[in-house]
């Protein structure tokens, strides 16, 4: 994962959750997910897909105020969906809850998660 840059900070933040994803979650279907098939993605697949997989989207960005008189500074919010798309309620399931605990247990990691990324309140 890398540090978000301004020029690319949308770009960053989907990628950054996306390898995060494809690094920490476990693909029940591994085995015999086609060479061709993506287990998790960041738009939703245009062609026939091999389920379960994720989809990682920009949902929309906020900008806030700034932080104080004469400040450069401000907070940005970045809203990023994660679905999990499957064709039977078990991997659906394990795969959500796999993403919700990996998420959570990454965000303080001060070296390696999410704060070391600038990327708070997950």
């Amino acid at each position: 994962m890398g540090i978000l840059t301004n020029s690319t900070i949308l770009r960053d933040g989907l990628f950054n959750i996306k390898n995060f994803l494809s690094s920490n979650i476990t693909d029940p279907k591994s085995s015999t997910r086609p060479a061709n098939q993506q287990f998790v993605m960041t738009s939703y697949p245009t062609r026939p897909v091999f389920y379960p997989f994720i989809t990682v989207k920009d949902l929309n960005t906020v900008a806030s105020p700034q932080l104080g008189f004469q400040s450069e500074a401000m907070p940005f919010t970045l809203n990023f969906e994660v679905r999990v798309w499957s064709d039977n309620t078990e991997d659906r399931d394990t795969i959500s809850q796999e993403i919700w605990n990996d998420m959570r247990d990454n965000r303080t990691t001060a070296s390696t998660g999410w704060e070391a990324l600038e990327m708070h309140d997950f």
